[in-house]
């Protein structure tokens, strides 16, 4: 059985400051235990491709991420994942030490 109750992970998602210029920019990413390409959009439409888990690792597999990124750049809304795994929903904020 799956649950259905909502799942909290914390990680550290760095983008290149320069993403955020108005233009489409493509760029390479991690985040836990996942390794992305992706590209951001001029709309601030974010779009992430998994290409390949890093061990140790299991039960895991890549996935296909699509979001908005909030103008300021701080908030990632509206996320949904699929791809080969169960698809879900993610949102992101950005923490400042």
């Amino acid at each position: 059985m799956l649950s259905t109750q909502a799942l909290e992970q914390e990680g550290v998602l760095i983008m290149p400051a320069q993403l955020m210029g108005g233009k489409s920019e493509h760029f390479r990413v991690g985040f836990g235990r996942e390794n992305f390409v992706g590209t951001l959009f001029a709309n601030n439409q974010l779009q992430l491709f998994g290409t390949e888990i890093v061990p140790p690792a299991s039960g895991i597999v890549t996935g296909v991420y699509n979001a908005d990124v909030t103008p300021d750049g701080k908030r990632i809304v509206n996320g949904s994942w699929g791809g080969v795994g169960i698809p879900g929903t993610w949102t992101a904020v950005q923490v400042v030490p």
